[in-house]
C-alpha cells in the first residue's frame, strides 16, 4: 500500500480523481459532504490536502486533511467497502499522525445506532477521545439546518474551552462562507 498526498485537484490523474469522487459520494450522504466542484476548488486554494491509499495505482481509500497551524482536521475519510476491516483505515490514521505530526480532530455522528457506535469505537481504538461538547457542523448546501455531531480528538480529549476554540477555528477556516451555528 502506498500513500500519496495531493495539494491540488489538478495533481490527481483523472482515473484517481474519479475514484475519489465515487468513494466520497457512496460513503457520505449529501448533507455530510461538499459538492464535488467545491471540494475540487478547495483542494489547492485552502489548507485542504488529500491523502490517498493506493494499491497497484488504484485508490483504496482517501482522507480530506485540513492542515491547520496547530492541528489537522479530518473532514471526510473513506475506505473502499471491499477493503474495510483489514486495517487500512488504521494505517491511514497512523500515516496522518506520522506525516503531519499534529493533534487530530474529526466529527462523528452521535452514537444513536449500531453503525455510529462502531465508527466511534474504531476511532477510539485508534487513539481518539470522544469529547462531550455540543457541536454542530454548518449546513454544506444552502441555508439548511446545522447537523448535530460530536468532536473526537487525538491524542487527548479537549476541555470545553479547547473544544469551543477548535469549533470556532473550523467555522472560520474549514466552513468559511457557510452559515455559522451558535455554540453554547
Amino acid at each position: 500500500m502506498e500513500f500519496h498526498v495531493y495539494l491540488s485537484w489538478g495533481q490527481l490523474p483523472p482515473e484517481k480523481g474519479q475514484a475519489v469522487d465515487r468513494l466520497l459520494q457512496s460513503a457520505f450522504p449529501p448533507e455530510e459532504r461538499r459538492a464535488l466542484p467545491e471540494f475540487h476548488r478547495l483542494l489547492g486554494s485552502s489548507p485542504l490536502e488529500l491523502l490517498t491509499a493506493e494499491d497497484a495505482g488504484q485508490v483504496q481509500g482517501f482522507m480530506m486533511v485540513w492542515n491547520l497551524p496547530d492541528m489537522v482536521f479530518l473532514e471526510n475519510f473513506a475506505v473502499d467497502p471491499l477493503r474495510r476491516g483489514r486495517g487500512l483505515g488504521a494505517s491511514m490514521l497512523e500515516e496522518v499522525g506520522q506525516r503531519w505530526k499534529k493533534p487530530m480532530l474529526l466529527e462523528v455522528e452521535p452514537p444513536e445506532g449500531e453503525i455510529q457506535r462502531r465508527r466511534i469505537g474504531f476511532y477510539q481504538r485508534n487513539g481518539f477521545v470522544l469529547n462531550d461538547f455540543p457541536y454542530q457542523m454548518p449546513c454544506l448546501h444552502g441555508d439548511g439546518p446545522a447537523l448535530p455531531l460530536l468532536l473526537m480528538s487525538r491524542p487527548k480529549g479537549l476541555t470545553s474551552q479547547e473544544a469551543r476554540a477548535a469549533a470556532e477555528r473550523l467555522y472560520d477556516t474549514v466552513y468559511c462562507g457557510k452559515r455559522r451555528p451558535q455554540l453554547p
